[in-house]
This record gives structure tokens, C-alpha cells and sequence, in this order.
């Protein structure tokens, strides 16, 4: 039995096979590159990060409502699955 009573799960390379911000348009997408591997790499806080990726892209509204069904084309085998058994077993699962 699984002792917690919530799971959360990020849904970028984890029940989806995507990242996000790979989805959205951008016109440097080295730079954002650049920054999310600093930060992989620990050379950057991800708080920094987070912000500063945003700036890059400067997503509108229509670009993040087109994730949604980006990351349910991309679910990873078993992701439904997983989420469901932990919902059977009284869990509480959120997705980020």
C-alpha cells in the first residue's frame, strides 16, 4: 500500500512523452535550450529559469490551451493505467 494520500506528478517527460515548453513556438529556442541544461546541470536556480524561459517565448493564450491535447497525443504507455490504480486505491493524483 502506498503510504500518501496525494500524488503529484509533473506531466512533462513523465506521464507525457513531451515537454511543454518544446511545444511552443519560439524564435530562439537555443537560448531556452541553454537554460533549462543549466539548470538540469544545477548551474541555475530553476526558479530563475522557469521566468526567464517564459520571457523567451512569451507564449499566447491559444499556444498553452494547444498543450492540452499535445500532452494526451503523447501520454506514455501505462500513464492512464498508473493514475487509475492510484485513484482505485483512494489516492488523490494531481497533475502539474
Amino acid at each position: 500500500m502506498i503510504p500518501f494520500e496525494r500524488i503529484v506528478f509533473d506531466c512533462d517527460s513523465t506521464l507525457s512523452a513531451i515537454e511543454g515548453v518544446d511545444q511552443l513556438p519560439c524564435s530562439d529556442r537555443d537560448a531556452v535550450a541553454r537554460l533549462t541544461d543549466e539548470a538540469m546541470g544545477g548551474a541555475l536556480p530553476l526558479e530563475q529559469v522557469y521566468g526567464r524561459r517564459l520571457e523567451l517565448l512569451q507564449p499566447t493564450r491559444s499556444d498553452v490551451e494547444a498543450l492540452g491535447p499535445a500532452y494526451i497525443q503523447a501520454l506514455v504507455p501505462g500513464a492512464r493505467l498508473v493514475v487509475f490504480a492510484l485513484q482505485s486505491l483512494g489516492k488523490e493524483v494531481r497533475v502539474l
